[in-house]
């Protein structure tokens, strides 16, 4: 089953008509602006867009999970309860769980909080090597600018492997944190823990890329999803 983001429409082959009551809409966020995924829910962030909470401004602030818990949902008027009042209908009814939009709803949720426990976990390894990932992370700064073929037919130029890393920073963000998870995986000993951290660093690089248009051929993102792992061999553990 695939998430859904509220900041987009509801796709139609989740339609409903209700069991008791019809939604009110299909696409929350164009019926209330503030439906749309908060900036505080990020690991961005934005500083002027604080949880109506805490006070935090990135995803990454929250010490606990509990704590994260209680800005998304039991709170008045909280942007959780405002997805279900808004669309309406039986989604705004003890029963919400019969609306089909309601599971990718709060997989997108879930998914909100995997994405902070992961950050949490990377932090602390990170920062038990950080010599080390230093020293990876320039590798893969200086990786970046290496020669690069451009479309078959075409001359070879000299320019980063990511352009962004020059000027956007919230594409710089999301790659370079993209690298450094997709690193990380790899030396992680379990498996499904491993596949959870290439799954987010896949999603950073190619939200860094959707952003700036590059072709998905030159992403790390194809890269890595592309990269066929190996089980059977043992992982350093950090």
């Amino acid at each position: 089953m695939s998430s859904w983001d509220p900041s987009t429409r509801i796709p139609d082959w989740l339609a409903h008509e209700g069991y008791i009551e019809k939604r009110f809409t299909d696409n929350p966020t164009g019926t209330d602006h503030l439906c749309k995924t908060p900036t505080w829910l990020t690991l961005v962030g934005d500083s002027s867009n604080p949880d109506p909470k805490y006070g935090y401004t990135a995803l990454y602030q929250f010490r606990s999970i509990d704590e994260l818990g209680w800005a998304i949902d039991p709170i008045d008027n909280s942007w959780h309860n405002r997805i279900h009042n808004t669309i309406g209908g039986d989604m705004r009814k003890y029963h919400s769980p019969i609306d089909p939009i309601f599971w990718p709803w709060h997989k997108w949720v879930d998914e909100i909080r995997a994405t902070w426990y992961t950050w949490k976990v990377s932090h602390i390894v990170i920062g038990r090597n950080l010599g080390p990932l230093l020293d990876m992370i320039a590798r893969l700064f200086r990786d970046a600018r290496r020669d690069v073929s451009v479309m078959p037919g075409e001359k070879t130029v000299t320019e980063p492997h990511f352009p962004f890393l020059l000027y956007d920073s919230r594409s710089t963000i999301d790659a370079l944190m993209g690298l450094v998870i997709n690193q990380i995986s790899y030396q992680i000993s379990d498996s499904e823990y491993s596949d959870s951290l290439q799954k987010i660093a896949i999603k950073l690089l190619s939200n860094a890329a959707e952003h700036i248009l590059i072709q998905p051929s030159n992403t790390k993102a194809k890269e890595i999803q592309q990269r066929p792992l190996n089980r059977n061999k043992k992982r350093k553990v950090l």
